[in-house]
C-alpha cells in the first residue's frame, strides 16, 4: 500500500539529486494500484508534473516501458 513515507522519500531524493520533477506509477499484477505525478515539468513556468506527463526517455529504458502495464499508461484499477 501506498503511503505518506513514500511520498516523503521520493520528495528527499528529488532534493538531493537536484530532480526537477517525476512521475510513477506502480503496478501489480498488471494493473496500476497508484500514479504520481512530482515537481515541476519545467523550472521557468513552474508547470506541474501529473502522471499523465510525458518525458524524453533514453533508449536504453524503451522496451521496459514499451512493455509495461496498459502499454505506459497510468489508470485507475478497477474496483469491481
Amino acid at each position: 500500500m501506498w503511503n505518506k513515507a513514500i511520498d516523503q522519500s521520493i520528495q528527499d531524493y528529488m532534493a538531493r539529486s537536484q530532480v526537477p520533477g517525476l512521475a510513477i506509477g506502480v503496478a501489480e499484477q498488471g494493473e496500476f494500484i497508484h500514479c504520481a505525478g512530482y515537481g515541476v515539468q519545467d523550472r521557468r513556468t513552474g508547470q506541474p508534473v501529473t502522471p499523465e506527463t510525458l518525458f524524453h526517455l533514453a533508449s536504453v529504458v524503451y522496451s521496459a516501458t514499451a512493455s509495461g502495464p496498459n502499454r505506459g499508461r497510468c489508470a485507475k484499477r478497477s474496483t469491481s
